[in-house]
């Protein structure tokens, strides 16, 4: 699937030719065994003498590579970077499902790129920072992101002060304009447009995952998607032959993988690190956010447009995706960054035809909200100082940093929470997230099933709870 995106990427630029320059191939970690996949695919391609790169699993790790491959070029260090990405989960699914043979490569994990595998060397670089850190909460309470992101969704309708109504209207129309955009997306992988109501909808197919989300309003990563980026210099375009009209330049970028983890936060309804990145972008690109034509936000969840949005300045009553986004557009993991700047180039272009010298912007994230990444884009050249990129680490690590009391008894009021249970198993408990009286935060479970199946029917966000010695929760 790779290797046959290079190929549709080089004839898109109308420049074969571009893949025998190709000096340097990134490839986003996925749900794989291949040790190095970039070297595997550059071979298929027939390169000789070619750098390898594997990022670690992370939403912000296409655009960490991208503006890695895009200072190079500009320092003269590359000619042509190849960044390619492949998932096949809805044949691997269909192939369980059916009691279907499935190949060894199609089994996540059981290598460590740093040894390689067999006779395929490791990678020669690693991209994205560190890898996502396990926190204590996380193996505690066996959080998964449908949990942390329902954590943020709970926070932000409570600091709004929605009803349970109100919040879920606001949230599936949101998701529905995203729907609507996928329609228009050849590529998209749900074009049926579904309605506001029919998202928020908990029936069929379209079970409620962990409140208030639906299947309908989560990352679909049951998906067969590839893409492929080809990023050279102005002048090897041209030598190459690639008309001008096909041309979509990077102008800026900035990024943090390193913030709080979500324990220390001060609370779930905000992240200023996302505001700190986009500061620091659109200072390099000497534009705000808000003045920018078109953006594609990273839309795993809603609460990670809503977060982004406040952060940025966007409101969001525009149009924030080109693709529909992670649910409809599809969410093939670790690379749904890749599709969203191929689409972003797709929009400045046809922007372009119609006589509008317009930019674009690109958001990631990774983790818990933990790691962003964000990028500008035009159909004309950048300034003078060509593109520019920053890393805001430290910054955003002098962020302020709430106390977590990990043994705690006593009273305290709910902040947020979010709905356990397994997959389809329906609700089990809740994982909540309590503010004591010192002002620490306090991690606690409830199993009381009356208190478990109301959260449809109110608010539980503001209560005040008794937690016990072991992390146990009791209503008041």
């Amino acid at each position: 699937m790779m290797e046959s995106a290079a190929h549709v990427a080089a004839e898109d630029a109308g420049a074969l030719g571009l893949l025998e320059k190709i000096d340097s191939i990134r490839i986003p970690q996925g749900v794989w065994r291949y040790s190095n996949p970039a070297y595997q695919l550059g071979k298929r391609l027939g390169c000789r003498g070619f750098e390898t790169g594997l990022a670690p699993i992370s939403g912000s790790s296409v655009q960490i590579m991208l503006s890695r491959a895009a200072e190079e070029i500009q320092q003269g260090l590359r000619d042509v970077v190849l960044l390619a990405s492949s998932e096949c989960g809805h044949w691997t699914r269909r192939q369980k499902k059916e009691g279907g043979a499935i190949p060894e490569w199609a089994h996540f994990g059981g290598f460590d790129p740093q040894e390689g595998s067999g006779d395929v060397p490791a990678p020669d670089q690693r991209f994205g920072g560190e890898e996502m850190q396990v926190g204590w909460w996380e193996r505690k309470y066996h959080v998964q992101a449908i949990q942390g992101f329902a954590l943020y969704e709970n926070a932000m309708r409570y600091q709004k002060s929605e009803g349970l109504d109100e919040h879920r209207k606001r949230i599936t129309s949101l998701w529905a304009r995203f729907a609507e955009v996928a329609r228009d997306n050849p590529s998209a992988w749900i074009r049926s447009a579904p309605s506001a109501e029919v998202i928020g909808a908990a029936a069929g197919d379209n079970r409620m995952v962990s409140y208030p989300y639906t299947k309908l309003m989560v990352a679909n990563i049951s998906v067969n998607q590839s893409a492929a980026l080809l990023l050279c210099s102005y002048e090897m375009a041209m030598q190459l032959g690639v008309s001008e009209d096909r041309m979509i330049f990077p102008h800026a970028s900035a990024e943090t993988t390193r913030t709080h983890e979500i324990s220390h936060r001060p609370d779930f309804y905000s992240q200023p690190a996302i505001g700190l990145v986009g500061k620091k972008v659109s200072e390099l690109a000497g534009c705000r956010c808000d003045e920018i034509e078109h953006v594609d936000l990273y839309s795993c969840f809603p609460a990670a447009v809503q977060m982004a949005a406040a952060e940025l300045g966007l409101s969001l009553d525009r149009e924030l995706t080109v693709t529909g986004g992670l649910t409809f557009s599809g969410g093939p993991l670790n690379s749904y960054v890749m599709h969203s700047i191929a689409g972003m180039m797709q929009r400045l272009r046809a922007r372009r035809e119609a006589g509008h010298i317009e930019r674009g912007l690109v958001s990631s994230i990774g983790g818990f909200i933990a790691k962003h990444a964000l990028s500008i884009y035009g159909a004309g050249p950048p300034g003078p100082r060509g593109f520019q990129h920053a890393c805001v680490d430290d910054a955003s690590m002098a962020l302020p940093k709430r106390e977590l009391a990990r043994d705690c008894e006593g009273p305290a009021v709910v902040e947020t929470f979010a709905v356990m249970g397994a997959a389809g198993a329906g609700p089990h408990h809740l994982l909540l997230s309590c503010g004591i009286a010192t002002g620490a935060r306090v991690w606690a479970e409830c199993h009381d099933p009356d208190i478990v199946t109301s959260v449809e029917r109110e608010e539980l966000c503001g209560r005040r709870v008794d937690v016990s010695a072991d992390g146990v929760a009791t209503f008041q």
